[in-house]
């Protein structure tokens, strides 16, 4: 992103959201001054430890700072649903995630959220000779429709060279990037 928006845009300030957690970056435009096109790029790692944790990490995104255009993206640590977007089904994404995903979808209509089409599993365990997948690091923006249609903005993962299947002697990633 640097090489992408320098010159164009400052960093007008850094939020410490939930330090550790969510942290925030108000970038405004150069040269506009008075009109409203900051843009806010939030990294998120919601705390998968309980529900209690998780919706902890959720009802923090409200404190992210607006700005005309948001970006938030991370490690979200749960499901946006448990029958597409897991091959565990509700074995880790059961019941007790239910109302972490409603809360998140609250706290997305309120940031004007939504997310570009990303079907790919970032996340990879294995369980034996069996491996265990999930979509829970995921990408949000508050882009309108028209601006969606025109740019056809979608998410994907990224290749990596060390990949989660790779057969290296040392642990590889368990998480896959998402651009």
């Amino acid at each position: 992103i640097k090489y992408q928006v320098q010159g164009r845009y400052q960093i007008q300030r850094k939020v410490l959201v939930k330090p550790g957690y969510i942290q925030s970056v108000v970038l405004a435009p150069v040269g506009r001054a008075g009109a409203d096109h900051t843009v806010v790029v939030t990294n998120v790692y919601v705390d998968p430890e309980s529900q209690a944790s998780r919706l902890a990490g959720v009802e923090a995104l409200k404190g992210v700072p607006r700005g005309k255009y948001a970006v938030i993206g991370g490690d979200m640590n749960f499901v946006a649903n448990a029958a597409t977007d897991t091959t565990s089904g509700t074995k880790y994404y059961g019941a007790d995630q239910v109302p972490v995903r409603e809360l998140f979808s609250q706290v997305a209509t309120d940031l004007q959220l939504t997310e570009p089409i990303q079907t790919d599993h970032t996340y990879v365990r294995r369980e034996g000779a069996k491996s265990v997948t999930s979509r829970i690091d995921r990408i949000f923006h508050s882009l309108s429709t028209a601006t969606q249609s025109i740019s056809r903005i979608s998410a994907r993962t990224v290749k990596t060279p060390i990949h989660p299947y790779s057969e290296k002697g040392f642990h590889p990633p368990d998480h896959l990037p998402v651009t």
